[in-house]
């Protein structure tokens, strides 16, 4: 999603009115919303990769301290925020399907947690498939996510 995606995006939904809205406008508007909630989640995984760095240099508190203090955030969201981030690091595509909107943050999440304590080889091969774990993602409920794509 580009920058000129995003500015049109806010502005057809700052424009509609949901209280008039028919079913095909309810579901675009849905869409609309998924990509931009993507769009916000790739570009917190990038801000979080900073915090990181920022803090590895001494320049600032550790990444969940600050996403904690500056995002809102409580202590298991960052931390849930600072495993995304690793996760992306790991498998680029997750980053750029979380950007186009193709994916949302809880699969990014559920994919994550799915490599959680797989020996290094496996993880490596789970990430390789990442264009099957994206395509997984398109048709899966996020919460059910983990338990499909390890097989």
């Amino acid at each position: 999603m580009t920058d000129d995606d995003v500015q049109s995006a806010v502005a057809t939904l700052l424009t509609g009115r949901p209280e008039d809205a028919s079913r095909n406008e309810v579901a675009e508007r849905s869409a609309v919303i998924r990509r931009l909630r993507g769009r916000l989640a790739a570009t917190e995984v990038s801000y979080t990769r900073r915090a990181r760095e920022l803090a590895d240099t001494g320049q600032s508190e550790p990444a969940e301290s600050l996403l904690g203090s500056a995002g809102g955030m409580g202590s298991k969201e960052a931390d849930t925020a600072t495993a995304r981030e690793d996760s992306c690091n790991e498998a680029a595509d997750v980053e750029d399907a979380l950007a186009d909107g193709d994916v949302t943050a809880a699969h990014a999440d559920a994919m994550a947690a799915a490599c959680n304590g797989l020996p290094e080889h496996l993880r490596a091969e789970f990430l390789a498939g990442e264009e099957r774990l994206r395509g997984r993602a398109r048709v899966e409920v996020a919460s059910r996510l983990p338990h499909g794509i390890r097989s």
